[in-house]
C-alpha cells in the first residue's frame, strides 16, 4: 500500500509504510518490477510532472543516472551484470530536437530514445538530448 495526500496548499504527501528490518531480510523487497514502478508513480506524484527520463521494460541490474541542464538531458547507463541488455527504450517528458549518443548507437522517436546496440556485461553508454 502507498498512502497519498495533498493539503489545502497543494503540497503533497506520500508514505510508503514498511518495516526496514524486515525489507533488509526479504530478498526482492526493493529490487523488484513491481517497486520499480510503484516508486515511479510515487516520484511523479509528489513532484506532481512525469520524470525527466524513464527506463521502460525490466533490466534490474542496469543502472541509470540522468541529469537536467537547462534543455538538455544526460543519461549515463551502466550494465552492471553478467547478462546483455538488449532494445533499452527511455521515455522522456518532452519532445526532444536532437541526440547524441556515446557507446552506443540508437534513435531519437519522438518523446522516446531508443538503444539499438546490445550492452554487454559491465559495458557504459550515455546518450545527451536537446
Amino acid at each position: 500500500f502507498v498512502y497519498t495526500y495533498e493539503n489545502s496548499e497543494g503540497r503533497r504527501f506520500l508514505v510508503l509504510p514498511f518495516s526496514a528490518r524486515a525489507a533488509t531480510k526479504a530478498h526482492g523487497y526493493f529490487r523488484s518490477y513491481r517497486r520499480k514502478r510503484q516508486l515511479t508513480d510515487a516520484y511523479e506524484y509528489i513532484g506532481g510532472k512525469p520524470l525527466d527520463a524513464y527506463l521502460d521494460g525490466d533490466h534490474p541490474s542496469l543502472y541509470t543516472l540522468v541529469k537536467r541542464d537547462g534543455d538538455r538531458i544526460t543519461m549515463g547507463f551502466w550494465n552492471l551484470f553478467a547478462d546483455k541488455t538488449e532494445s533499452l527504450t527511455v521515455r522522456l517528458s518532452k519532445m526532444a530536437c536532437g541526440i547524441e549518443l556515446f557507446g552506443c548507437e540508437g534513435q531519437l522517436d519522438g518523446d522516446r530514445v531508443v538503444i539499438t546496440s546490445t550492452l554487454y556485461p559491465y559495458e557504459f553508454c550515455a546518450v545527451k538530448i536537446y
